[in-house]
């Protein structure tokens, strides 16, 4: 069993890949340390991170590393890959290790797993290096992806985060899900609200302020009227919850918590770090979707905050916390004795290290809110991948 495609063929829409169990596959006994990562943070805080002057930034992709003959233990016996696959979680940090190794010592370069960014105060040094990267490149015979090529730019999105010469701001994609949130339109829909708005109060400033004509409006013997005063309440809520000091710039080193919750309509996540959200995100479910069981719904909604979350989570230990307690022992169960609708969810996951925590429902409060209150007027598309499957053995 050889494959030889690398990540990148694995993108186009018409190859195939054979993938494995996280559970079954030999990627505690690969034998690789986990080199130091290179702290996001030393992104920010590098030569080129334009507080003086727009930075010049190149973003690239290294291809795939050799692997040394290992086997893997498929469900159809053992086989092995000549380069390095999707299911092993050390591959971020090989890649940093092997990249650093090969381009980390330019002055004016850093190195983020298979990424380069190159950042200076002026053309002509940024020019300089790169030209430097590009000649090193060529002697060792790397090629880079020119569609993900990034060149004299004064802006980049870059980790899950705009780097610019103002310094670092949120993605407008991660708040996307608070902006877009529509309207509640009942007394339920309220409370869950103010709950979400409750677990953050600690960051908000004067917030029994802000919820005030919202909290008038749901006691049992008030009739839900929903006013002037109401509607500003909830524009003000949101922009809150969208800016600083509420919104947390993503730290590398701090631990990552993601809360993802399904309700019959949608999916809602948020990414926490130190209890203060770093990234919202919702989409409602499509027409196939809906007719999920619930179970495979709260896995998709941990494949779509892991898809969202990719610059994140990519290379880290994640802590999911999910209020369906069955998720626990479903992802640790062999490939052969799930259905096979949840094997293509799960593979989606593989290449991630993470593991569930459960939570009570009534203490979800940002990702139960988020999966009933999505976006209305977004398209969403069926998965392709979720819609074709070429061929599945069991034994």
């Amino acid at each position: 069993m050889k494959d030889q495609k690398t990540d990148s063929d694995l993108n186009q829409p018409n190859s195939a890949a054979i993938c494995s169990s996280k559970s079954e596959t030999t990627n505690s006994k690969r034998g690789v340390k986990s080199p130091r990562k290179n702290k996001y943070a030393q992104l920010r805080e590098a030569k080129g991170d334009g507080r003086k002057k727009p930075p010049k930034i190149k973003k690239t992709e290294i291809p795939a590393l050799d692997l040394h003959p290992t086997a893997d233990d498929y469900t159809i016996g053992h086989g092995w890959g000549f380069a390095v696959s999707v299911v092993i979680i050390s591959a971020p940090e090989v890649f940093q290790k092997r990249n650093q190794k090969l381009f980390g010592d330019i002055e004016g370069v850093e190195i983020y797993f298979d990424d380069i960014i190159v950042a200076e105060y002026d053309e002509d040094s940024h020019d300089a290096i790169m030209s430097k990267v590009l000649e090193r490149a060529g002697s060792l015979n790397i090629k880079f992806n020119p569609d993900k090529l990034q060149y004299r730019v004064s802006e980049v999105k870059y980790v899950g985060q705009i780097i610019s010469k103002s310094g670092v701001k949120p993605d407008p994609d991660h708040i996307k899900a608070i902006v877009a949130m529509p309207t509640p339109k009942s007394k339920t829909e309220v409370r869950r609200l103010l709950g979400m708005v409750n677990f953050l109060s600690r960051f908000i400033p004067n917030v029994s302020n802000v919820t005030a004509p919202l909290r008038e409006i749901i006691h049992e013997i008030v009739e839900f009227n929903r006013g002037k005063e109401q509607e500003l309440s909830f524009v003000n809520i949101k922009e809150l919850l969208a800016k600083a000091p509420i919104l947390k710039v993503f730290c590398a080193s701090d631990e990552i918590i993601i809360q993802c919750d399904s309700s019959k309509d949608g999916l809602g996540s948020c990414l926490i770090q130190k209890g203060q959200p770093v990234s919202f995100v919702s989409r409602c479910l499509t027409n196939r979707e809906k007719n999920y069981a619930q179970i495979e719904k709260e896995l998709l909604a941990i494949v779509f905050s892991f898809e969202k979350h990719h610059n994140f989570v990519y290379g880290r230990k994640v802590a999911i916390q999910s209020d369906h307690k069955p998720l626990t022992a479903i992802v640790k169960k062999p490939m052969h004795k799930i259905s096979s609708r949840m094997q293509r969810i799960i593979l989606k996951l593989l290449k991630y290290d993470f593991e569930i925590n459960y939570v009570p429902g009534n203490q979800m409060f940002i990702a139960d809110t988020l999966s009933r209150a999505f976006p209305v007027n977004e398209t969403v598309r069926d998965d392709p991948e979720m819609l074709n499957i070429v061929h599945t053995v069991s034994k």
